[in-house]
């Protein structure tokens, strides 16, 4: 996770047989309901910098068996073999989900250095379709991965094909997993043009029907303030005229995370707001904050 400052604060869940450690937090997550704030990938930079130099095996993403697919991605991250990218691209097609989410996480670890411009959409280009995926896994490995490239088509896919795909409502948790997890990626980008409309997705869901997935999108508030944009958009909701709902919700948030920084911004909204609704938000965060 990153801190508002942009330190890195604590690195990947640990790994088992997937690349960055997503089987085992998909795995976290569907049993526990909740969703974690990842950090971006960061990009391997030299040939064999994770670990002893061994042959790159590019006929075993053929191989019949998911497993040794999944094993031979695994040793193009270890060799950090660029040369794999194309044939990476096949396995995004993979029958096994478990290999595609392999192959996504790869891709975000193997992205640079991309020589062109041209290159670089190519590849996001190829990698956007997956946000359709049927399964939740690999569209919440994908958003990662989409976010990791800091480049705006990249982003722009990852709020509005992955947090809020159109109008289809969220019906099965590992949907709002998905989601919540894009919203939390979109809010580690440097890019903050995307952050504002991803909270306010969270905002809606945090009132969904079903116990569950409200649980679900609840889990994302709390790791909200571990990402690198998430205190300062929820400051700026607060203080912005703009929907009273969204502008309270910001300001409960503050309260729950008892940031006692934000004492200033509040105090600011219950003296002035012309909204009563925002206004009283405030004053009783202020009297929580004081307690």
């Amino acid at each position: 996770m990153i801190d508002r400052g942009g330190r890195l604060v604590c690195v990947f869940l640990l790994a088992t047989a997937l690349p960055a450690g997503l089987r085992a937090a998909t795995d976290e997550s569907k049993a526990t309901g909740e969703v974690r704030a990842w950090s971006l990938y960061e990009p391997c930079t030299k040939p064999g910098e994770g670990g002893e130099v061994e042959p790159l095996g590019l006929e075993q993403l053929k191989h019949p068996q998911p497993a040794e697919r999944i094993a031979a991605i695994r040793r193009l991250l270890r060799r950090c073999a660029r040369e794999g990218i194309d044939p990476l691209l096949v396995s995004l097609g993979d029958e096994d989900a478990e290999v595609r989410v392999a192959a996504i996480g790869a891709l975000g670890e193997l992205r640079y250095p991309l020589k062109t411009d041209e290159r670089l959409a190519g590849l996001i280009e190829q990698l956007i379709p997956l946000a359709t995926d049927r399964d939740w896994r690999v569209r919440m490995a994908l958003a990662r991965t989409l976010a990791s490239f800091q480049h705006y088509p990249a982003s722009n896919a990852v709020l509005n094909l992955i947090a809020n795909p159109g109008t289809r409502p969220v019906v099965e948790a590992g949907d709002m997993r998905a989601r919540c997890a894009a919203i939390l990626m979109v809010n580690q980008l440097r890019d903050v043009r995307f952050s504002r409309k991803a909270i306010s997705f969270l905002t809606v869901f945090v009132d969904h029907q079903d116990p569950a997935l409200r649980s679900i999108a609840r889990s994302a508030v709390d790791e909200l303030k571990s990402t690198r944009n998430g205190y300062h958009e929820l400051v700026a909701i607060a203080r912005k005229p703009g929907i009273p709902l969204q502008r309270v919700r910001a300001i409960e948030w503050l309260l729950q995370w008892r940031m006692v920084e934000a004492r200033p911004v509040l105090t600011e909204i219950a003296a002035a707001e012309a909204n009563p609704q925002v206004r009283e938000a405030a004053v009783r965060a202020l009297a929580a904050l004081k307690d």
